[in-house]
């Protein structure tokens, strides 16, 4: 740590910046390369369930363009269908459950192992953290030792003004 050239304010070295810079990409670099490496989302090989960031476009475009479709279907599921198809609500019901506990079957291991990284990522990450936040607890305690000499300091020199001379 050192003081600035009026002596008002604390800096710290930068290595103790650099500590926390690795800080913030261990914590988060670890998750975004597994999810890019797990998803393949930056290259277009054919992973089995690679989305690229092409897909991602493609499914927000196609969601935004029937999302109001969508929306007034289920809103209008009687008026829309006849009484056969009324009886089949049920079952799109349970279709639709299904439909979300093969995808969840599917990803489930991918978000364990996503989770699993995050939390080791977050751990690693503590190890620059710790001397960042050491010299950064120090660097405010002298700025409040600054400020409060500063305070008496100002007060003196307004007590030597008002006294006369």
């Amino acid at each position: 740590m050192k003081l600035n050239k009026k002596g008002t304010k604390v800096k710290l070295d930068t290595k103790y910046k650099v500590l926390n810079l690795l800080g913030y990409g261990v914590e988060w670099g670890i998750p975004l390369g597994y999810l890019g490496w797990q998803f393949d989302l930056f290259t277009f090989n054919r992973a089995p369930f690679a989305v690229t960031g092409w897909g991602f476009v493609a499914i927000f475009i196609v969601f935004q363009a029937l999302k109001q479709r969508i929306t007034n279907f289920i809103k209008d599921y009687d008026k829309n269908l006849g009484l056969t198809a009324k009886r089949a609500k049920k079952g799109f019901l349970f279709t639709t459950i299904v439909g979300v506990l093969l995808i969840s079957q599917i990803f489930i291991s991918g978000f364990l192992w996503l989770f699993g990284v995050l939390a080791v990522s977050n751990f690693a990450s503590l190890i620059p953290y710790h001397f960042y936040d050491e010299q950064f607890a120090m660097k405010k305690r002298v700025e409040e030792k600054l400020r409060d000499e500063n305070v008496e300091l100002d007060l003196e020199t307004l007590k030597k003004l008002k006294e006369p001379i």
